[in-house]
Order: structure tokens, then sequence, then C-alpha cells
């Protein structure tokens, strides 16, 4: 598990950086998005260790049961932004995007097509469907 452990150290400074892109660029959507993935990622791994059918797994050379706290997080850590590059590797070559899932934050188009769309609903006589 060390080649894990230097890639997971590895990916972590790589999303860090690029969480840090993000709040610079005010991209609120991909840095509460990347703030979720890891904090899923702590919470999964914590209770992964509690867990008594993961307990016995071996990971740093020891029983994850029995690893400290410190390593769990780093594990964690390095989990949750392997996931991210996994994903971000996964976008770049599905040039269809058919794996497409909806953005964490809604954007704005999203919210004016939803206010419109009310609005639309709204000023329609009552007993009155809509036209198609």
């Amino acid at each position: 598990m060390e080649g894990f452990g230097l890639a997971g150290l590895t990916a972590i400074v790589w999303k860090v950086v690029d969480f840090q892109k993000f709040i610079t660029n005010k991209d609120w959507n991909a840095a509460i998005t990347q703030a979720a993935t890891w904090l899923s990622a702590v919470v999964v791994s914590f209770l992964a260790r509690e867990a008594e059918f993961f307990a016995e797994v071996e990971i740093f050379g020891q029983q994850f049961g029995d690893i400290d706290w410190a390593a769990v997080l780093l594990f964690a850590l390095g989990l949750g932004s392997t996931a991210s590059g996994v994903y971000e590797f996964k976008k770049a070559i599905d040039n269809s995007d058919g794996a497409r899932t909806p953005s964490l934050m809604p954007t704005a188009s999203n919210h004016d097509i939803n206010a419109v769309t009310e609005n639309r609903h709204r000023s329609r006589p009552v007993g009155v469907e809509p036209q198609p």
C-alpha cells in the first residue's frame, strides 16, 4: 500500500491546488463539490475503520481498524482526491457527455429557467392546461 500512500498524497496536493484555483476564480460549484467529496470520503473512511468487516483490511502495512486518526484522514483525503481526479479523467474522454450528472449548486441559467417556468404556470387561467 506504499504506492497508494504516495499516489494519495500526490492526488491531495493536486486537488488542493485545484481547490485554491476554484476559490480564487469564484467557481463556487467546483469548490463546494470538491469540499463535499472530501467530507464524504472522510465520513465513509472513519465509518469503515469502525466496521468489523473492513477493520481487518490492511492499509499502510496495518489493519485499517488499528491505524490512527491522522492516517485515516490522509487516506480519506487521498481517496476523495483520487475520486475527483478519476471523474475529471472520465469527463475528458467522454466527448458525448453520456455520464453527465446535474450540478451540485444551481446555476444562474437553471435558476432563470425555473423562474420563467413558474411564472408561465402562474399566469395561466385556472382550469386551462398548457399547450405542448
